[in-house]
């Protein structure tokens, strides 16, 4: 009995699901990175605008450059309440939509990626 094209017929079977898995890895992996930033971008413009005499519009840009490092470009941000007394917590909400992010299938996932941090005015 002849085995010739075997092989060939079997990867052919199983090439599709291999690089569905390699590319769903290789999607997480980026929401995890992202969720990373995201998180750590966050707690940056929460700190400045925890500052004393700092503003939203300060805080803003600290987030806008930290996420152009990172090459983030389509975000939200929200910084709340937005003239906050001294010893009042002060949050900061980044938001991004994993369609602008996504490295390899941006149509497969259709959520957003959050992060949130507070901190006290000082």
């Amino acid at each position: 009995m002849k085995r010739r094209g075997a092989a060939t017929v079997e990867f052919a079977i199983v090439a599709p699901i291999l690089f569905l898995f390699v590319f769903g890895v290789i999607e997480y992996g980026r929401a995890l990175q992202v969720k990373q930033v995201l998180t750590n971008t966050a707690r940056e413009g929460a700190r400045h605008f925890a500052n004393q005499g700092a503003t939203v519009a300060e805080a803003e840009e600290t987030v806008a450059d930290y996420l152009a490092k990172c090459s983030i470009d389509a975000y939200q941000v929200e910084f709340r309440p937005h003239d906050p007394p001294t010893g009042t917590a002060v949050n900061c909400t980044v938001r991004v939509s994993f369609r602008d992010v996504a490295y390899v299938a941006p149509f497969f996932y259709d959520n957003d990626i959050q992060a949130e941090a507070t901190m006290r005015r000082e």
